[in-house]
């Protein structure tokens, strides 16, 4: 079957090929609201499609091509991957126009979305909040993905990464009380911040990733050596940082288990995690690897499991940790982490160059702290643009002057209406609910006389949408919003 999906991808993906560029940020920000109901009962749409009184800025073959790959993976499944169909509401939707197209007509009439073929049609109005996420409309919990302009370079490349985007945000809005079945995702903001203060911790996640993926890849008395290891490594982890285990807990609950899904759109295991052990890489010398590592063992937990062939799925909550199932599953004694053999797995290719990381974020951490209490503070505004910075390398501030993000290191960010790129230095912006982007500034800012670019000593910042301008205050504020 997965042949035959990557033969119908080619004649839908020349659709895109001339007209769409660029890459889309894989993880966002998620506005879940994991208590609300689905509504089962409501209006049909009209057998004949309506006649739109607007120009869809999303193309709707696009739309209708993506839904029906998701719904051949699902069909093809059928339930064997989790015990459960995966079976979910879609939406795409414009952030700039607010356009959205559904695989499926919202239960409540008044949204107003009319059938165009094998996709619904509408305006989303301003209190949906528009992202790569599951999102609740008009009687419907939705797995959502945000079009951008570039996002449909994907599909010119064979649909794959935009298909396990959708899957991903598809099992967040199926995910409670579907398959989580007891309680709510806890507050985990800043919860695995530790990391950037502890290299053994970072080492020891890292090696853990190296022996679950071995265990992934071998099968016998090498496969349960490698989960033993792995078991081992974690435990020791969790002992050492207590904090650690309900919070990574929720985590590969959470995203986890939404990255398993993913699994279904892969050849093979090894195409599977080669895609993981890249972003890992990416992020090994970032703050970001606190966000990313649960995505991945908890993938890899599951894919395990998996294989036990026992009912691990049952009874979940966000507190269940996946690695204790599979222990008990495989009746694991772990051994005292003194005792392992860590250059199996790495220790010391790993090891310096996280002690030195470390090292340099605290360092850069306390001049941070001395420049977001500095006495040029952020200051809110209208109209700013609804846009979310997704990075892999800052720390989290929170105190009596609000919540700021710091950014360490090297890395561009983007998004369809700017593009934000920093040189080894930090900046602090502060997040307003749906809010967008606003930036502390240095001193010696530049902005052009068209609004469209602001420089400083250690970033730049780039509009890409001609609707919008950078603007300064007298606070020493940037910020992006729409021309006057």
């Amino acid at each position: 079957m997965k042949k035959i999906i990557s033969l119908l991808l080619l004649g839908i993906a020349l659709v895109f090929m001339a007209a769409w560029g660029g890459q889309v940020d894989y993880y966002e920000e998620y506005d879940y609201d994991y208590g609300a109901d689905e509504v089962t009962e409501g209006y049909t749409s009209e057998p004949e499609d309506a006649v739109l009184d607007f120009e869809p800025s999303i193309p709707l073959d696009a739309a209708a091509g993506l839904f029906a790959q998701v719904q051949a993976i699902w069909d093809e499944d059928d339930g064997e991957l989790f015990g459960l169909r995966l079976d979910a509401p879609l939406m795409i939707a414009d952030p700039l126009t607010r356009h959205a197209v559904t695989n499926r007509p919202p239960v409540a009439a008044t949204a107003g979305f009319q059938r165009q073929g094998n996709v619904y049609v509408g305006i989303l109005p301003d209190n949906v909040f528009i992202s790569h996420t599951a999102q609740v409309f008009a009687g419907r919990t939705w797995g959502m993905v945000s079009w951008q302009p570039d996002f449909y370079e994907i599909l010119a490349d064979g649909y794959r990464d935009a298909l396990i985007l959708m899957l991903h945000e598809a099992f967040h809005a199926i995910q409670n009380p579907q398959v989580v079945r007891g309680g709510w995702l806890p507050n985990i903001d800043q919860s695995l911040d530790f990391m950037n203060h502890s290299a053994d911790a970072r080492i020891a996640v890292l090696m853990e990733i190296k022996a679950l993926a071995t265990a992934l890849r071998t099968q016998g008395g090498e496969r349960m050596a490698a989960i033993h290891d792995a078991l081992s490594i974690r435990e020791h982890r969790r002992n050492a940082h207590p904090q650690a285990a309900r919070n990574e807990n929720a985590q590969e609950i959470n995203e986890g288990l939404a990255s398993f899904t993913e699994f279904l759109v892969f050849e093979d295991i090894d195409e599977f995690l080669a895609r993981y052990e890249a972003m890992i890489l990416e992020r090994m010398e970032t703050t970001g690897l606190n966000t990313i590592f649960p995505y991945f063992t908890g993938a890899m937990y599951a894919l395990l499991l998996r294989d036990t062939g026992t009912e691990w799925w049952q009874n979940l909550t966000f507190a269940t940790d996946l690695g204790g199932l599979l222990k008990e599953a495989l009746g694991i004694e772990t051994t005292p982490f003194d005792q392992l053999d860590l250059e199996l797995w790495g220790y010391w290719e790993i090891a310096p160059g996280q002690r030195a990381w470390v090292e340099e974020f605290i360092i850069m951490q306390q001049a941070a702290e001395v420049f977001v209490r500095g006495d040029r503070m952020t200051i809110t505004g209208d109209n700013f643009i609804e846009d979310t910075i997704h990075v892999e390398s800052f720390w989290v501030a929170g105190g009596p002057l609000g919540r700021f993000l710091v950014f360490y290191g090297q890395f561009v960010s983007a998004s369809p209406n700017w593009r934000l790129y920093t040189n080894n230095g930090f900046i602090s912006p502060e997040f307003y609910p749906n809010a967008g982007l606003s930036v502390k500034c240095y001193d010696n800012l530049y902005i052009s006389e068209d609004g469209l670019t602001v420089t400083a000593p250690t970033w730049t910042l780039e509009v890409t949408n001609p609707y919008y301008e950078a603007q300064l205050n007298l606070w020493g504020n940037i910020t992006i919003r729409e021309r006057q």
